[in-house]
């Protein structure tokens, strides 16, 4: 069934000033801030480099790849979700910096620590 047949006028309103309406792509490094649990209302904030791009329309699903406490985290959301509630671009990648965040990469260099990210 159709995802935005559901919707009623006002949610139809509220999905078209969705802040995910430019798609970032993929080299882009991104600050999002998220819902983790929706009964106690808890946000995350959190800065990652878009991996990819996949799906169309409604669907569309943007892959990410950050580091917290030392970690590497992969991350996946659906553009649309309600539960991503903010969306900024910080910059892209330069052509130098390229080469340290690939995908094959070691968890360490991904994005090490004092990175900068201006």
């Amino acid at each position: 069934m159709n995802y935005l047949a559901k919707l009623d006028k006002v949610q139809l309103e509220e999905y078209s000033q969705n802040p995910c309406t430019q798609y970032p792509q993929p080299g882009d490094i991104l600050k999002l801030q998220f819902i983790i649990s929706r009964k106690q209302q808890r946000r995350k904030s959190f800065v990652a480099l878009c991996t990819k791009l996949t799906g169309a329309g409604v669907r569309k699903r943007i892959h990410l790849k950050g580091s917290t406490f030392g970690q590497t985290v992969y991350l996946s959301f659906l553009l649309h979700s309600p539960n991503l509630l903010r969306l900024d671009k910080i910059r892209s990648l330069r052509e130098s910096e390229k080469s340290l965040f690939s995908e094959d990469t070691p968890s360490r260099l991904c994005f090490p620590y004092g990175y900068e990210y201006q």
